[in-house]
């Protein structure tokens, strides 16, 4: 009987032990006090006259020691805890030193690794004048896995308010960007006296900004990306979904803010065009690469024809060719969640052919419901307006398709429409075969 009332004593030590650090550990969520608190409890509950607490830096940064009692910080004891403390993160296990001195008392000294989830924040180390007895190693070992957790929680924590406070401060940036845009635009209304100031005025000013919007909301893509992962699953399904929001409405609002740009940029005359010979093949498989996946995502079918009298060699200017096309398939991807999407390039014969030059002629067509005669024709009118309408006939803001009639004109094409209820939709982007 005295032995299994022994048993239950220790049993209850132990379990009382685990279960006030455990209340210690949810009440602190700074580093230095968390430290202090846990240290001063274990040394205390296994009558250890010295404690130390080694954190290992989560960046950069040097680690931290926190001692038991404090003042005791810089004394011999606490520069043999430390370097024991460093050999247990090093082998990564516990360590225990014993010895007597003449007629003193036995001497023990005890180091323990901070692991958790294959993590190492540091090591506990303790020094008491008697010899532990395997009941208390074996709690300060459990005790070490639950201080683990707390620190790798405080660390993620803070490593999330951190990126917080970054997506915050590049919102902020980006914020005083927007408003030096619009005091800028403000700044060149004024000038409409004095047309070519205004035109070099806003594409010195238009390059700036493209950089200066660019920069801020890549990272806030990035950082919210970060936090939408959760690899170390600290944040909450909720938490999950608001980055996710953040880093789609980001993307949204980056591509919105990159059509203002390249519009603008359009209108001052700030864009320049580059042609050369593009083999015909690569131009094809590059666009092939590039909407294969998003057709099979949305299962649907993606069918790109090539003529045979289309030249070997395209004389283009491929960058704008390219945004163009991408922009055409893209909304036809877009705004049809069903059957295939096609793009044929061809030669165009002389009876379809809208320019005065012999021209290449890339077909955009989806099998979809098509448009009522009124979409139809706001479309249309979109692209033979000259102003810089932005109505929605896509229900978007249509400044893609003003983009892609613009750079379609100043490359001597034009982009042509055709829908009917329950035939599809086909766009027509016409180019000169060769630049004059």
């Amino acid at each position: 009987m005295p032995q299994v009332a022994e048993h239950e004593a220790g049993s209850d030590w132990f379990r009382n032990g685990i279960h006030q650090l455990r209340k210690t550990m949810n009440a602190e969520y700074d580093q230095a006090k968390l430290a202090q608190a846990s240290i001063q409890q274990l040394a205390s509950y296994v009558d250890a006259e010295l404690g130390l607490i080694l954190f290992t830096p989560a960046t950069h940064s040097k680690p931290a020691v926190y001692t038991y009692p404090p003042e005791q910080q810089s004394a011999d004891g606490s520069t043999a805890l430390l370097s024991m403390s460093n050999e247990s993160v090093r082998l990564k296990k516990t360590l225990i030193q014993s010895g007597e001195a003449n007629d003193a008392p036995a001497v023990s000294s005890i180091a323990i690794p901070l692991i958790w989830n294959a993590h190492i924040h540091g090591a506990i180390s303790l020094v008491a004048a008697h010899a532990y007895t395997p009941q208390q190693v074996q709690w300060l070992e459990e005790a070490a896995g639950i201080v683990s957790i707390a620190i790798d929680s405080f660390r993620a924590h803070q490593h999330n308010r951190d990126l917080l406070q970054q997506i915050q401060t590049q919102a902020e940036e980006i914020a005083s960007h927007q408003q030096a845009l619009l005091a800028a635009n403000a700044r060149l209304a004024e000038q409409t006296s004095l047309p070519e100031q205004t035109r070099l005025l806003k594409a010195e000013f238009l390059s700036n900004m493209s950089h200066d919007l660019r920069t801020p909301f890549n990272s806030i893509l990035t950082l919210s990306q970060l936090l939408q992962l959760n690899r170390d699953g600290s944040l909450s399904a909720r938490q999950v979904e608001y980055a996710a929001t953040i880093n789609t409405s980001g993307k949204s609002l980056l591509s919105l803010i990159e059509n203002i740009l390249d519009l603008s940029k359009i209108e001052a005359g700030a864009v320049e065009f580059n042609y050369h010979d593009v083999d015909t093949e690569k131009f094809v498989a590059d666009i092939q690469h590039q909407f294969q996946s998003l057709a099979q995502s949305k299962n649907m079918n993606f069918d790109l024809n090539l003529a045979s009298n289309v030249p070997a060699v395209l004389n283009v200017d491929l960058a704008r060719t390219q945004q163009i096309i991408r922009h055409l398939l893209n909304n036809a991807f877009k705004f049809n969640s069903e059957g295939k999407v096609s793009l044929a390039i061809l030669r165009s014969e002389a009876e379809q052919n809208p320019l005065a030059v012999p021209a290449l002629h890339f077909a955009v067509s989806d099998s979809g419901t098509g448009m009522t005669a009124e979409l139809s024709e706001q479309i249309s009118q979109a692209l033979t307006n000259t102003d810089w309408s932005t109505t929605r006939p896509y229900g978007g803001t249509g400044l893609g398709l003003s983009i892609s009639r613009q750079l379609a004109q100043r490359m001597y094409g034009c982009i042509q429409h055709y829908s009917a209820p329950e035939s599809g939709s086909v766009f027509s982007l016409f180019l000169p075969l060769r630049k004059e």
